[in-house]
């Protein structure tokens, strides 16, 4: 991604004209002379490319001994159009000083980066066209956020992969992918065919949670009314997780019941794949909501021996309706 360097107050240049006499230039902190006049401009640190109006105060202070009056115009020295306020008029008495309200707007409203002292930053699109944010596409009303957190970088994030609109989030600790069918029919927010998504690693045209546990893979499918069947493969050697190939899958349910099988695998690729029958959602999608948690079901990739569960041998030792992106 190119950033447009921010534009900081000692970039910003201050042009007071005297009604009684030639213009005269001042320039910006700590504070400098414009003839009888003393200048300073007060602000945020850091103007960032966000499209919001930012406050500016120019100090102005009369250190003559007569009346001074005049025009304060406000000018943004950079590389990006920032537009201040327009002409603002004084009058000053010998020795007095005043604060003139001044406010920049810089860059794309449609387009705002968001940074905190912590290191957390925010992309939001909210223009008609696609933004591209480093290798990043985000698509109209989409955004994507990086911070850090005690094992690494929490990337999460609405953006536009092989054309189509999905949802993803990634820890150290696991990972959330959806890149099944929307409900909505706009071309811009399907995936009709269905098309598999490669998410780095784990490739989907559903929805799911990942994250390893007790030296397993376990994978929680989305349940919905637009995703009956769930299926993903996994090309195991990019996981951000370092674990041995998978002998076997188990599909465990939260009655007990397990199906057990032989992954399928792509011959010398190291991509596993496998196929789930989710149930239907009884009486819409309101149901399915507030049953999110019941209607649950494991994906179980490990060592286990063929046709034990995964985690649990009976529905007493099941987690209890955990929403499926409990995260």
């Amino acid at each position: 991604m190119t950033h447009r360097p921010p534009v900081t107050p000692a970039l910003a240049a201050l042009l007071p004209f005297a009604l009684l006499g030639p213009a005269v230039f001042a320039y910006n902190p700590p504070t400098d002379q414009a003839g009888r006049l003393s200048v300073r401009i007060e602000g945020p640190a850091e103007v960032t490319e966000t499209g919001v109006a930012l406050p500016l105060g120019v100090v102005l202070r009369n250190g003559g001994q007569s009346q001074l009056r005049g025009t304060v115009r406000l000018r943004v020295i950079d590389q990006w159009k920032a537009d201040p306020d327009g002409a603002v008029r004084f009058q000053l008495g010998p020795g007095e000083t005043a604060v003139l309200p001044f406010s920049i707007t810089g860059g794309d409203l449609h387009r705002q980066c968001v940074a905190w002292s912590g290191g957390e930053r925010v992309w939001v699109n909210r223009g008609q066209t696609d933004w591209p944010v480093g290798e990043t596409l985000l698509p109209e009303y989409a955004f994507l956020a990086e911070a850090p957190c005690g094992s690494g970088t929490l990337r999460a994030g609405i953006v536009r992969r092989q054309g189509v609109i999905v949802e993803f989030a990634h820890s150290a600790e696991q990972s959330y992918v959806n890149g099944r069918q929307w409900a909505d029919p706009s071309p811009l927010r399907s995936n009709p065919d269905p098309r598999p998504i490669d998410f780095g690693g784990v490739i989907t045209a559903g929805g799911c949670r990942i994250r390893p546990h007790a030296g397993q893979l376990e994978i929680a499918p989305l349940p919905g009314e637009h995703a009956p069947a769930f299926w993903l493969k996994i090309d195991w050697p990019r996981l951000p997780w370092q674990m041995p190939l998978p002998q076997h899958v188990d599909v465990l349910a939260e009655d007990g019941s397990v199906q057990s099988g032989d992954p399928r695998r792509d011959a010398g690729t190291g991509v596993f794949g496998r196929r789930v029958r989710i149930p239907p959602p009884m009486n819409g999608g309101q149901v399915v909501r507030r049953l999110a948690g019941s209607r649950r079901r494991r994906l179980g990739f490990g060592q286990t021996p063929p046709g034990k569960p995964a985690r649990c041998s009976r529905p007493a030792d099941c987690p209890k309706r955990t929403p499926p992106l409990g995260w």
